[in-house]
């Protein structure tokens, strides 16, 4: 732009002069005015020389060159340094350092972009500015190499900015990848320094079509891992053809095992002998008798060896195929004969918090599907501790009323009645025939006949613990169904529709209320059914019963 100007500044005296000198009508006094401006310019700025002819590595031959070189520089630095507009909302970049660091990037990489044009242009030996500004190709040139500095500088900040940026989420996405790793090793392999030898993680499913559940047991490689309320863990099938790809699902139930003796060494057969079959049935809980202990005190290392073994847990999930790595789980049992396969499954986890139930009473369990998941742990911990409790009570010969123990009430909605029937058969036998522990099942499927359903359950899970009815608070239609099991013929008490939540909670809320009891309500299924508890618990609430704890459990991806 300099340089047209001054090339037309040029132009107009000389025109104006022939002009003048022909016609004689040239106002003298404008025309000098100009010719003096020129001059001053041409004498200090285009004939001048710069200050040092050569700046660093740079050969300025005039101080117009020097000027237009060194106000590009400074140009280009303000463009580069100015105007970055932080906040603390932003959606992409919380971070404001991070924010600062991809606005630096942007911009430099468009302005070294753009600069691209100008280092093209200013190279060529015809093009259309020494034309127009009566500069020489020397003169381009040397606009070229600057012009060529300033887009390399900008380019390399460019990629240091977003070599950092990057730098610390590849870090943070390293160190993650780093744990996820040790977590499976951890999970998944226990290496037997004094017996030698290696102990995988092993599993087993199984595809029920009647509930339309496959039953997942997996006993994890490690001898230290304890499994907990509320956890969920990533499960991987490494040896598929996307077998990178983990899927997390709650940890719905647990047990301990005993491996075979055959599968070991004389020396730990001899250590679950020595422990005995008292030992063995006591693996069946979450914990081993403390008396075994006490029992065995004289051989430590060999009862060391054998309670790693009994305590080693099988994990239990429950999974709903849809589509993906759930539908193929189910496929492969399918083509089993009897639905059943051992795929390789590795663990990562365990994952979540547990809560406590303590100094709540009663609790109120919401579950929908396999989301009864999240409620198992808590029935059976909390039955384990009362049991554990009266147990003590009975053995100091105590005379005084034993402590008070939470009281549950599970609400289960479910589409499949098989489901309800295998859950209440195994993991739920035991707290159904406990008095603190009151159940109502829900079947929102298809209604089914009796001879089909294959349903059980206990006497006790149709009497309430509370001072309300069951009949009168849960209005809807009541079948029991037999089942024939070979251990038990029982009967369970099932509700077809979908439960009353608003008034389960708000009958709950008032009888803890009278008590002046605090109650916890603990909703774990569809997004559905978790706004309608909330919704329930916040109409509680707003009718004056405040001592209400609520708890959402559940796990999206």
């Amino acid at each position: 732009m300099v340089g047209m100007l001054h090339r037309l500044l040029q132009h107009v005296l000389r025109s104006r002069y022939t002009r003048g000198r022909k016609s004689g009508r040239l106002s003298y006094g404008l025309y000098k005015a100009m010719a003096a401006v020129y001059q001053w310019i041409n004498t200090h700025f285009i004939i001048a020389f710069p200050l040092k002819r050569k700046i660093l590595w740079f050969d300025l031959p005039t101080r117009i060159d020097a000027i237009l070189v060194v106000g590009y520089w400074i140009l280009s630095i303000m463009l580069m340094s100015i105007t970055y507009y932080l906040s603390n909302d932003n959606i992409y970049w919380p971070d404001p350092s991070r924010q600062l660091l991809r606005y630096i990037a942007d911009r430099t990489g468009i302005m070294s972009f753009a600069n691209l044009f100008l280092i093209l242009i200013f190279a060529g030996r015809n093009n259309i500015l020494i034309w127009s500004t009566g500069w020489s190709f020397a003169k381009f040139n040397i606009f070229h190499r600057h012009v060529a500095w300033i887009a390399t500088l900008q380019a390399v900040i460019h990629t240091l900015a977003y070599l950092t940026l990057f730098v610390r989420v590849a870090f943070i996405w390293v160190s993650d990848r780093f744990l996820r790793l040790t977590r499976v090793v951890y999970c998944n392999l226990h290496i037997r320094l004094r017996l030698g030898g290696t102990q995988t993680t092993r599993s087993t499913a199984t595809y029920d079509p009647a509930s339309n559940v496959v039953r997942l047991e997996v006993i994890p490689g490690s001898v230290m891992h304890q499994p907990t309320a509320s956890s969920f863990y990533y499960l991987y099938q490494p040896f598929r053809f996307r077998g990178w790809e983990s899927h997390p699902f709650t940890l719905g139930s647990w047990e301990h095992t005993v491996e075979d003796q055959n599968s070991h060494s004389d020396t730990i057969a001899t250590a679950i002998t020595e422990i005995g079959n008292d030992g063995i049935e006591n693996s069946k809980t979450p914990l081993l008798n403390a008396s075994i202990s006490q029992r065995h005190t004289g051989n430590e290392d060999s009862y060391s060896d054998a309670k790693r073994i009994l305590e080693r847990p099988k994990l239990i999930f429950w999974i709903r195929p849809y589509n993906g790595w759930t539908r193929s789980l189910r496929d492969q049992c399918l083509d089993s004969p009897n639905r059943s396969v051992s795929p390789t499954i590795l663990l990562e986890g365990p994952y979540g918090e547990s809560f406590s139930l303590g100094g709540h009473e009663p609790v109120l369990l919401i579950a929908g599907g396999t989301g009864i998941a999240c409620a198992v742990p808590y029935i059976r911990e909390n039955l384990h501790r009362s049991k554990m409790m009266m147990s003590k009570n009975k053995n100091e010969n105590d005379d005084s009323e034993l402590l008070t123990h939470t009281r549950i009430h599970l609400v289960w909605a479910s589409r499949e009645t098989a489901f309800v029937h295998d859950v209440a058969s195994r993991e739920l036998r035991d707290a159904l025939s406990h008095e603190e522990f009151h159940a109502s099942f829900y079947i929102t499927g298809k209604q089914q006949e009796t001879s089909s359903s294959g349903a059980i359950a206990s006497p006790s899970s149709s009497i309430s613990f509370f001072s309300f009815s069951a009949s009168s608070s849960l209005p809807n239609i009541t079948n029991n169904l037999r089942a024939h099991d070979s251990e038990d013929n029982e009967l369970l008490n099932l509700h077809h529709g979908r439960p009353n939540i608003q008034e389960l909670v708000l009958q709950h809320a008032q009888d803890a209320s009278e008590a002046n009891y605090s109650l916890l309500v603990v909703v774990s299924g569809p997004s559905a059914m978790a706004d309608e508890t909330r919704a329930a618990v916040y109409l509680a609430m707003r009718r004056g019963y405040r001592r209400i704890t609520f708890r959402e459990d559940s796990f999206s991806w």
